[in-house]
């Protein structure tokens, strides 16, 4: 386990955690990192499944996007921005090295959010899971997916159901069997209390860019593929195979609907429109 809030690492003064579902990962920092704020952790009795030990340079990096260039049952080794990660399975242990170039607090702590998502997406893939580009709605008890691309009014639509959502762009999400789960983790909006940390998807919809009325229409399986492969993160070469697999399980076990939304409609009418699509 991470040492407890207020209790400096043995060997380094700051430790950056997150909480992915029922796994949590953690970044041990080296004291000249800066003070970084402890985020929201939910970590209570919960053991840390991959703890990364931190490295500084201050050599120049190239921004890109998570890369991973070897993910398997032995561990992965990926380029993020402005990081570096490798990690062994077998101990549950890795190296970040953190290539910091004057960066402000906020920029150092997306720094470490990146990395710590790249870990978990990097334990959650071989297991048969994904990282959508979707939002998450928590609605009378169940959760649902919206799915779209960037500027496809996710984040405009969940406001509308605010607190009761979960988060407006990423949604980690791992199948057991024929049910998919979502999982909650430390991007969230809203009351943390109201929701579980894993719920089954009662829902999954894509974002249609019609804006007139609001309704629900089925898409077949292959134009739910099309939709959705994607909004999955590709990242890489190495992780190719893992995607398709899921992406191909998910639309033949989950039925995949286009939502339209329209802003002149009450909420009270979207949320009947998204629980009935699916219960009907």
């Amino acid at each position: 386990m991470i040492p407890p809030p207020g209790e400096p690492h043995p060997q380094r003064r700051h430790t950056w955690a997150s909480r992915f579902g029922d796994r949590a990962y953690a970044v041990d920092m080296p004291a000249d990192f800066g003070a970084i704020r402890r985020p929201w952790l939910g970590l209570d009795g919960v053991p840390v499944t991959l703890h990364l030990s931190a490295t500084q340079t201050a050599a120049p990096f190239a921004a890109v996007t998570t890369q991973f260039s070897r993910l398997d049952a032995r561990g992965f080794v990926f380029e993020a921005t402005s990081c570096h990660g490798e990690a062994d399975w077998l101990t549950a242990t890795g190296a970040l090295t953190l290539h910091d170039a004057e960066q402000s607090p906020i920029e150092r702590i997306q720094m470490l959010q990146e990395a710590l998502f790249a870990a978990a997406y990097a334990d959650l893939l071989p297991r048969g899971g994904l990282l959508l580009h979707a939002a998450t709605l928590w609605l009378g008890g169940r959760a649902y997916l919206i799915a779209g691309p960037s500027t496809a009014g996710k984040t405009t639509l969940c406001s509308r159901f605010f607190p009761h959502w979960w988060s407006d762009e990423h949604a980690f999400i791992e199948r057991g069997g024929e049910v998919w789960h979502v999982l909650r983790h430390g991007e969230f909006r809203g009351n943390p209390g109201e929701f579980p940390w894993r719920a089954p998807v009662a829902g999954l919809f894509w974002l249609g860019p019609e804006r007139d009325q609001t309704r629900v229409q089925p898409l077949s399986m292959n134009q739910a593929f099309e939709r959705m492969l994607p909004q999955a993160l590709m990242a890489g070469a190495t992780t190719a195979a893992f995607v398709l697999d899921a992406v191909a399980h998910l639309c033949q076990h989950m039925p995949v609907q286009e939502l339209s939304h329209c802003l002149t409609t009450p909420i009270a009418e979207v949320a009947t429109a998204i629980a009935g699509g699916c219960h009907d």
